[in-house]
């Protein structure tokens, strides 16, 4: 946000500002409906395994559908909206306008995720990851896992640019080299790896153009 802009915001009366609890609310609705669904699923799945009836069926099914990331963040970007169109008291061709920059921008972030997940899902079923597996052996060392997840993840960085797609492809990789491995160390720390790698070089693709202000 530029400074004046910025400036302009802070500098606002209280009294056109929505209250607290409603400005975090778009914030705090999807993680409550996660939580929620999250909280009744464990305590059916307990209640079964001691013999109970568990969460009523329909409770249940409510939860998880409300409480599904898609279905969450989706009600809270809708309240989000309700609150701006609320505030600012904007037409509604104004208000449409006004979130364009934002859905250029997650519009591009959405179309490499979904460019690296595909990427990554072609690689798995391509039978990469055996072959690493194969040429680094079953007995392969804690070091050398964490090596070769690092130059995976660097190389694709370097090759194309994008650390989302670097750090999906390299996952998809590695994900069946550690499955039959037993490391001697949490698998986190090869993500760790795979992370860093995505961070080693950086160049002009793995930049984003800033949207037109309007």
């Amino acid at each position: 946000m530029p400074l004046a802009e910025l400036e302009t915001q802070v500098e606002r009366a209280d009294s056109e500002l929505p209250p607290f609890w409603i400005s975090i609310s778009p914030i705090l609705l999807p993680v409550l409906m996660i939580s929620l669904s999250t909280v009744l699923g464990t305590l059916d799945e307990l209640s079964r395994q001691s013999g109970g009836s568990g969460v009523p069926d329909k409770l249940l099914a409510s939860a998880e559908f409300f409480g599904h990331r898609n279905a969450a963040m989706f009600t809270s970007a809708i309240v989000a909206l309700l609150i701006l169109f609320r505030q600012s008291r904007l037409p509604l061709a104004k208000l449409m306008k006004s979130m364009e920059p934002a859905i250029a921008s997650a519009g591009v972030i959405i179309l490499i995720t979904a460019a690296g997940g595909a990427f990554g899902a072609m690689i798995r079923h391509s039978g990469v990851g055996d072959v690493i597996q194969s040429a680094i052996g079953f007995n392969a060392s804690g070091t050398m896992i964490l090596i070769v997840a690092f130059a995976i993840s660097a190389t694709m960085k370097i090759a194309q640019g994008s650390s989302t797609v670097a750090l999906i492809t390299a996952s998809a990789i590695m994900y069946p080299v550690i499955s039959g491995i037993g490391l001697p160390y949490h698998p986190v720390y090869v993500f760790l790896a795979i992370g860093f790698g995505a961070m080693v070089f950086s160049w002009m693709s793995s930049k984003t153009p800033r949207s037109p202000e309007i």
